[in-house]
């Protein structure tokens, strides 16, 4: 079955992501123009802007436990290849989304409950940050913030063109209609902190 498709991409194709892998549709005439097999169950997939190559991210489940694949298209070829993967926390992986205004990917899984935030109970559904930022990119998994139920359907709540006024969340729907929203525009701040307290340090060594 379907589990989330992505678009962007250059040659009037969207990618979709089912249970055995990525298939490739061409939007006008509707037919599967390339696929790309993953190994074990996809869970989501979505795409990324200012990054290089743009690549897809793609979670799936599989035997050694969840991981994350990413997708890029070499110059030489029209669409998205496999590229690398790496392991997700937990023990599940489900739908991805994109934060253009702070350029990270979250991805739906489970919590594992040690060695992350103590209030996740273990096997609950949440969402795992990724920074993809770096060459190669260092998809360092640094957060996660766990959710009330297994979401279907995720949407980001965000503007990089005017974030002042935007809410900055990820939004979150269940099967039966709850909505739960998860805080995702607030790590600008946290990388500020650190240059501010030397900043104060350094005001106060020098007096």
């Amino acid at each position: 079955g379907v589990r989330q498709v992505a678009a962007a991409l250059p040659a009037k194709a969207v990618a979709v992501a089912h249970t055995g892998g990525v298939a490739i549709v061409d939007t006008t005439s509707g037919q599967v123009v390339a696929s790309i097999p993953i190994e074990g169950t996809v869970g989501g997939i979505t795409v990324t802007s200012g990054l290089a190559d743009n690549p897809f991210y793609v979670s799936t489940l599989t035997a050694d436990g969840p991981r994350v694949v990413m997708l890029t298209t070499p110059s030489d070829q029209t669409y998205p290849t496999l590229s690398t993967s790496f392991r997700l926390p937990g023990a599940g992986a489900g739908l991805v989304a994109f934060d253009d205004a702070t350029r990270m990917v979250h991805v739906v899984g489970t919590a594992q409950g040690s060695g992350w935030f103590e209030s996740s109970t273990p096997g609950s559904p949440t969402v795992y940050v990724i920074d993809p930022v770096g060459s190669p990119p260092s998809n360092a998994v640094y957060a996660d913030a766990q959710l009330p139920f297994s979401p279907v359907v995720l949407a980001m709540d965000a503007n990089p063109h005017n974030p002042s006024s935007d809410r900055e969340q990820l939004m979150a729907f269940s099967a039966d209609g709850e909505m739960a929203t998860v805080p995702v525009g607030q790590h600008a701040y946290a990388w500020r902190v650190p240059g501010v307290i030397a900043g104060i340090l350094m005001a106060v060594l020098l007096y």
